[in-house]
């Protein structure tokens, strides 16, 4: 199944953090449409360690910076928020 790109980022995410992990986590009811889609792009990463799916979500980000079509600036980056 080909993912999206925004259902890829996704799936790499969740299994990057893993909390909670997939097999832990509540399975959406049967109308809950867009959650299912979620949980499905999930299912296609669960396989991979949390730190292969680091690798590939950067991966993924570095290329989408790189592609023209995305628009990427700087002035459009995620910022840093609290105190962490």
């Amino acid at each position: 199944t080909s993912l999206t790109t925004t259902q890829e980022l996704y799936a790499l995410f969740k299994q990057a953090k893993q909390d909670p992990t997939f097999e832990n986590s509540p399975v959406p009811g049967m109308f809950a449409l867009k959650e299912k889609a979620k949980r499905k792009a999930w299912e296609e990463k669960k396989d991979l360690s949390s730190e292969e799916a680091q690798q590939q979500y950067v991966a993924k980000m570095e290329g989408l910076k790189a592609n023209p079509e995305y628009k990427w600036s700087e002035s459009n980056a995620p910022v840093k928020v609290g105190n962490e």
